[in-house]
């Protein structure tokens, strides 16, 4: 949740409701996902979905690591 906020510079906490249960509105995360299109590319988007999926689907620190580290040689060389 806190990359999808810094990701779009919107409070991620409208994504709860309210209603006693705190229970997250998905509807209302894709639509901050989707959002992004225009300023991030499609792997990045990618990530940021599979960082919010359930806990026991969800992939672990290291496996993202491992799915960004061809491209840190890239960032590194700048």
């Amino acid at each position: 949740m806190t990359i999808l906020s810094a990701a779009t510079l919107e409070n991620c906490n409208v994504l709860y409701e309210k209603s006693g249960t705190y229970k997250l509105n998905t509807n209302k995360m894709y639509q901050l996902i989707n959002n992004m299109q225009s300023k991030y590319s499609p792997m990045f988007q990618q990530i940021v979905m599979e960082m919010l999926t359930q806990p026991n689907a969800r992939k672990s620190c290291s496996e993202i690591y491992h799915m960004l580290y061809p491209y840190e040689k890239d960032i590194l060389d700048l």
